[in-house]
Order: C-alpha cells, then structure tokens, then sequence
C-alpha cells in the first residue's frame, strides 16, 4: 500500500449501506463518527487485499475477508510499515468482525458462510495476540527496574512533594462531591 494511500469513498454503493446498518440497530447503534471509522478501517483492509481493483464490490469484499493470510500480512503492514501500536490493531481487527457480520446478514453462500468461520476464528486469536502482545509490553515498559534504568523512576520524597502539591485540590473535589452527589 503506498505511503499517500487513500481507501475508497465512503460515500460509495457498499459505504453507504454498512455505514447506515452500523449506526441501524443491526450494527449496534454506533454514532456516525464511530461508524465512518470502522468503514474507513475496512476499506483501507480491503484495498490492502485488492490493490488493483477501482472499483469496491461485495466480491472484492468477499475475497478481503476469506482469505486469514491477507488478516496476518495486513496487521504486521499496520505494526511493521505504519507504526500503529497494538491497540490501534485492535481497532482494525475490531472493525474487520463487524465487516464480517455485516456480510453474513447481506447474503452469501454456504462456502463463504464456512469461510467467515474460519476467518473468524483467526480474528478471534490475533485479537488474543495483539491484546497479549500489548499487556506484555506495558509490563515491560512499566516495570519499576525498567523505569529505573531510564531514570523515570522517582523517590519517595519526590512523590510526598507530588501529594502535598495536590491534596488541597482533592480534598476540595471530595468535600464538594460529598455535599452535592448528583
């Protein structure tokens, strides 16, 4: 995918209609705003898988989604090319379930039906992976030896400072929250 890429308009034929089902009680009731990012992630998916085809199709969608090695080659291009962190790839990964679910209740065969299975099922695991992957990764980043080594870690009497600084204020907020629940 080329640095400057664009994914398909959203106001196209397929935009259009998994855009109204996701923000539709079909798709959950997402705001308008949620819903355009989960089509814009699956369009950008989708032109990843089929960088030559002008023109988006319920076949080029079909082709995107029963294909797990494209998933796999799509999330290390956002990790590896893009620099997304992990929850950024879950937001894909996200986005791609709901693609799958707005197929599934728009027709298919029984041989995509048993595609989207399986493709599911690796969503499932690399959802896994990702989220291990990114608690794994702040263990390691909020590891106190860790935080040492980079000098980020304080002393005692620096957060007693800290707490001094801002105990008025809490204590403020405590007090008026007590006084006025709502």
């Amino acid at each position: 995918m080329p640095e400057n890429y664009f994914p398909p308009s959203l106001s196209c034929d397929i935009g259009e209609v998994f855009t109204k089902w996701l923000t539709g009680s079909g798709g959950g009731y997402k705001k308008d705003g949620a819903a355009q990012q989960i089509v814009t992630r699956c369009f950008k998916f989708l032109r990843f898988c089929c960088e030559d085809e002008e023109e988006l199709s319920f076949d080029v969608v079909v082709f995107g989604l029963c294909f797990p090695n494209l998933l796999f080659k799509f999330i290390d291009y956002l990790q590896d090319e893009c620099k997304l962190g992990h929850g950024g790839c879950l937001g894909y990964i996200d986005a791609i379930s709901e693609m799958i679910d707005f197929r599934k209740l728009h027709g298919a065969s029984d041989a995509v039906f048993q595609k989207f299975s399986a493709i599911e099922l690796y969503l499932k695991r690399a959802r896994k992976t990702v989220a291990k992957m990114m608690r794994l990764r702040w263990t390691q980043d909020l590891d106190i030896e860790t935080l040492e080594a980079r000098g980020h870690w304080t002393m005692m009497e620096e957060l007693l400072e800290v707490v001094k600084i801002h105990l008025p204020c809490y204590e403020n907020t405590v007090m008026i929250c007590r006084s006025s629940p709502t």
